[in-house]
């Protein structure tokens, strides 16, 4: 890894439970370098690839980093089986990537456009939207999903924007109202609506004082209320969906 004051490591993750079972669940907490850096209830489902294989994404700063290399240790607890026998828990990787990233002032994610694996961290359905006509692209969070936000460490406030559309639900459903928290902390912030395109959004506008933007890797969670498309008529289609997610964007 070359490190430096900037740098930060993005990390994707194919991982399963070592369970017979597709739906399971575990507590699992992922250290680099000594430093804990998530900590989560690690969930499996059927619909994500075959069995039991999921997405899982973190970061780490150059801090974590020893000469050329970091150790990445997971920690995980334990999952029940039939007849609530306690088992040791597993969690097997199938894939791991890394990839250096340079901290800066700006950061534009865009979200549903390739390359936007290396900052969400789960909670994400696949990559939607006709970006070949121009069109918005977008990708569907389950109720709860966080996107991994690195920001020049600094003095100084910064400015956050939160892009989602407000299309892909019936009309007799309300407006969805997520819920935003930076770092563990419930944002309070402006909404304005709009359209991209031809779709209607809303931009959210958080400002950030000195302190909430002085960490290098930073988590934005997003929690919304779900709905089922098949639940309303809508095919077969048994996701359970928040807000269709397009960007998140950081200036300092």
């Amino acid at each position: 890894l070359a490190s430096g004051p900037d740098a930060c490591f993005a990390v994707q993750v194919v991982a399963g439970l070592a369970s017979e079972y597709a739906e399971n669940s575990c507590p699992l907490s992922i250290e680099v370098g000594g430093e804990r850096i998530c900590e989560m209830e690690f969930e499996t489902g059927p619909d994500e690839y075959s069995g039991s294989w999921r997405d899982l994404g973190f970061m780490f700063g150059p801090e974590c980093v020893t000469g050329n290399s970091a150790d990445i240790v997971f920690r995980v607890g334990q999952f029940k089986t039939v007849g609530d026998v306690p088992w040791d828990s597993q969690v097997m990787v199938k894939r791991l990537r890394v990839k250096r990233l340079v901290a800066a002032d700006r950061l534009d994610i865009e979200v549903g456009r390739q390359g936007d694996e290396w900052f969400l961290a789960d909670g994400f359905y696949g990559r939607e939207g006709d970006t070949r006509a121009g069109g918005p692209a977008w990708r569907w969070t389950r109720q709860r999903a966080r996107v991994l936000v690195p920001v020049k460490k600094g003095k100084g406030q910064a400015s956050l924007r939160v892009r989602y559309l407000l299309e892909g639900r019936p009309q007799t459903m309300p407006v969805p109202e997520p819920e935003f928290a930076w770092n563990g902390e419930v944002l309070s912030g402006t909404v304005s609506t709009g359209r991209a395109g031809s779709a209607r959004c809303a931009d959210v506008r958080f400002e950030l004082s000195a302190g909430q933007a002085s960490r290098r890797v930073n988590t934005l969670e997003i929690r919304s209320p779900v709905w089922i498309p098949s639940d309303h008529g809508l095919g077969t289609d048994n996701r359970e969906l928040g807000i269709m997610m397009c960007s998140v964007s950081v200036v300092r």
